[in-house]
């Protein structure tokens, strides 16, 4: 039978968790998963450079002075850096209205990162068993996943490692109490109240005694089977992700900015539906948005069956829009004292002195006036073309006013601008990129899409505009 020691530091070399001469920082709570886990580390890696890290919940200040007190004693026995840190759980899960399990853990590994920091370390160890990865996977079934939480803990997760994750508590426990090592009991874990602990008390030891004696084994190689089918999944959907969804950036001022991305329909419609599930929700964890099973099927009946136009609003304010041929994912994040739409606003005025390049860096454009006093033949490549006969400067670029009307070139009549934009297929939350050119209070054009009727170029005229409205480049 193979020894526990040569199957811990089998899963380090086969999962590459870590190698001699790395810095590594091991979170050490002085029970007996961690106390086991700093002694194998300090025992199978010693050119590592090991710092155990006990940090304070403040949630059993009757226990948390010996438990400190005994992991302290054990890094000076074995000759391990030992370092204290203190999180508080309650204030956080008061401020936050989250679970103290939750609160506990997030706070936990922002400690233990920081920590890493501190003392230069590549890695943070932990000690989750094959135990904790049967209660683990329960856990998820229970609040429900989908195929990446029933993989469950993976041996590396970014800098995470966890080298005992194919050993069983038990057989921790049995090592320690052969080498007569101390270690401290969590009276917490004896509490029905979190269901992590009634899954490990009530739920496993049900199943084990009415259903199969080899459960937890059997969950623990259904995870591992399903991890591998999982980064298949997951490297064909980054493949197809890179190659089918397009990101836009656009600044604003007052430090507004807008996070895009975008998707043609036809392309998201023609992937298989779980590869489409996941794009949706890799578009949304771009954009910082944790969406849930029933918000990403919302998204895939929108692509499927929306109309043009319409608009979902998910948590941490994204929007998913379906416009005319694609899916567009917007957030904008923007200062705390306003509060903005996805739509945007353009509040600007920009006052045309003279012919010359007006850079418009709130919507990432440049404005181009040029004068001319012959009819330009290729009028495309040059920009919307008027007749100036009438017009002098200043002009003024602004955002149209509610209600405002113009009669765009080449129509009977004139029309709203919000309709004329909407005519022409700009999205709502696009629209305040297009400002309308005035003279006198009367406009004259939206620069990048139409001039007004009423300025329409005459070929034997003896004054033109040429107006241009291009992205902006960085060196301008």
């Amino acid at each position: 039978m193979q020894s526990l020691e040569f199957r811990i530091l089998r899963t380090i070399q086969q999962h590459r968790l870590l190698f001699q001469q790395d810095a590594v920082i091991v979170a050490v709570s002085g029970g007996p998963d961690s106390m086991a886990l700093l002694w194998f580390l300090n025992k199978l890696m010693p050119d590592c450079s090991i710092t155990a890290v006990y940090i304070n919940h403040n949630l059993r200040p009757d226990e948390t002075t010996a438990e400190q007190a005994c992991v302290e004693q054990f890094c000076q026995t074995l000759g391990v850096d030992y370092r204290y840190a203190s999180i508080n759980v309650r204030k956080h899960a008061k401020h936050t209205g989250g679970s103290l399990e939750e609160c506990a853990r997030a706070l936990r590994y922002k400690a233990l990162n920081e920590m890493c920091e501190v003392c230069k370390a590549d890695t943070i160890a932990v000690g989750h068993t094959s135990d904790d990865q049967a209660e683990e996977i329960l856990i998820r079934l229970i609040r429900g996943t989908g195929l990446k939480g029933l993989s469950g803990m993976r041996p590396k997760n970014g800098k995470v490692i966890r080298p005992l994750l194919e050993v069983t508590k038990q057989e921790l426990i049995q090592y320690l109490e052969e080498r007569q090592i101390t270690y401290c009991i969590d009276s917490s874990n004896a509490s029905r109240a979190f269901l992590r602990n009634k899954i490990r008390l009530d739920l496993l030891p049900l199943l084990e005694q009415e259903f199969n004696p080899a459960i937890r084994k059997k969950i623990c190689n259904t995870a591992t089977i399903l991890q591998d089918e999982e980064l298949f999944l997951e490297t064909k959907t980054s493949e197809c992700f890179e190659a089918i969804v397009s990101e836009n950036k656009h600044s604003r001022k007052n430090q507004h900015r807008i996070k895009e991305l975008s998707v043609t329909t036809d392309m998201l419609e023609k992937q298989h539906p779980a590869i489409r599930r996941r794009i949706i929700e890799k578009m949304c964890w771009h954009l910082g948005c944790r969406p849930t099973f029933k918000a990403i099927d919302a998204v895939d009946q929108l692509v499927s069956h929306g109309k043009t136009g319409a608009e979902l609003h998910l948590s941490r304010g994204l929007r998913v829009i379906k416009t005319s041929g694609n899916v567009v994912f917007i957030r904008i994040a923007h200062d705390k004292r306003k509060r903005q739409g996805a739509g945007g606003t353009f509040t600007e005025q920009v006052i045309i002195e003279a012919d010359g390049t007006y850079p418009v860096s709130s919507l990432n454009r440049i404005l181009q006036i040029e004068s001319s006093a012959h009819y330009p033949e290729e009028s495309a490549q040059h920009g919307l073309v008027l007749t100036a006969d009438h017009l002098c400067y200043p002009l003024v670029l602004r955002a149209h006013h509610l209600g405002e009307k113009m009669r765009p070139a080449g129509d009977p009549g004139r029309k709203k601008v919000s309709r004329i934009l909407s005519s022409r297929k700009i999205p709502k939350y696009l629209r305040h990129c297009f400002p309308v050119l005035v003279f006198q209070e009367k406009i004259i054009a939206i620069p990048g899409l139409t001039a007004s009727e009423d300025f329409k170029p005459k070929r034997h005229g003896s004054h033109y505009l040429i107006i241009g409205w291009n992205k902006l480049k960085k060196e301008q």
